[in-house]
């Protein structure tokens, strides 16, 4: 079949020589490649218009440690809060990188994200942030942070995060907090929602799951005296190979999703946050 049949001429759109123009006096200096980055306060990040298309940097508290999804992007998640001011709560803004950092930070650390991509976050056909399903005060803008990796393309942004020892401020970025409930406090009967529990462990189920996708049941009880009632907690990724899931461990599950089968968590890594319960005098 003739597609199409005849004969074609070549136009020249442009040709010609170029004059270079040199910069001149009113011409920025480029800043020195050993220069400080700076360093912009992550509330401003959160309202600036338009947003910057270069890279920036800010610091922030981890206050929420999403499980790690190695292979798919993002491979890890967190949240970070900025600096608390006067009556306004601290923004908290989600971090989005393409591998896992060495040392990766823990909840509570100060951290200096660097040369990260600030965008709108991403949502849902629904229109919602998938994150804010367990950090609702999450705003509308996130960081985007790209290691170096082999297949980086040349041109991409390289970041980096740096946990901080100490900062003079360190005072005004808030820890993490959590409302954290009893199991016999989870609402029954009750699917598709999210809560923060904590429980004892009583058996470890094995590994099951093929590739990058894991999953183990793991069977609770409550962390108050006499607790006999038993829970099933389906861990997914990371999560499933977690070296707290030891028997007699309590621990906790932020953003577990209340399951339609009677007492049963689903603790997906990419929703969720497992960590150690310790209980102090106080709290």
């Amino acid at each position: 079949k003739v597609v199409a049949q005849g004969s074609f001429r070549v136009v020249a759109i442009a040709m010609g020589r170029f004059k270079k123009v040199t910069s001149g006096a009113a011409g920025a200096a480029a800043p020195p490649a050993d220069a400080a980055p700076t360093v912009t306060d992550l509330s401003l990040l959160t309202t600036m218009s338009p947003l910057p298309l270069g890279g920036v940097t800010t610091i922030g508290r981890v206050t929420f440690l999403f499980g790690n999804t190695e292979g798919r992007w993002p491979a890890v998640k967190l949240v970070l809060s900025g600096m608390k001011t006067g009556d306004r709560d601290a923004p908290q803004v989600l971090v989005k990188m393409n591998m896992k950092p060495t040392p990766c930070p823990s909840i509570d650390a100060l951290v200096m994200v660097s040369n990260a991509e600030i965008r709108d976050a991403w949502r849902s056909s629904q229109g919602i942030i998938p994150e804010s399903l367990v950090v609702p005060q999450l705003a509308s803008r996130e960081l985007s942070v790209t290691f170096p990796a082999p297949k980086r393309r040349r041109d991409a942004l390289q970041s980096s995060i740096q946990i901080l020892a100490e900062h003079p401020h360190a005072d005004s970025f808030p820890m993490a907090s959590f409302d954290v409930l009893e199991l016999g406090h989870v609402p029954v009967g009750q699917s598709d929602i999210y809560v923060a529990c904590c429980f004892k462990v009583a058996e470890v189920g094995p590994v099951s799951g093929e590739g990058e996708r894991f999953r183990r049941q793991v069977r609770v009880v409550g962390t108050e005296e006499g607790s006999t009632e038993s829970w099933t907690v389906v861990l997914f990724d990371s999560h499933a190979e977690s070296d707290l899931l030891q028997r007699d461990r309590l621990l906790v599950l932020a953003g577990a999703l209340v399951s339609s089968s009677p007492r049963t968590l689903l603790g997906y890594a990419n929703l969720s946050c497992l960590m150690e319960y310790r209980v102090d005098d106080e709290e």
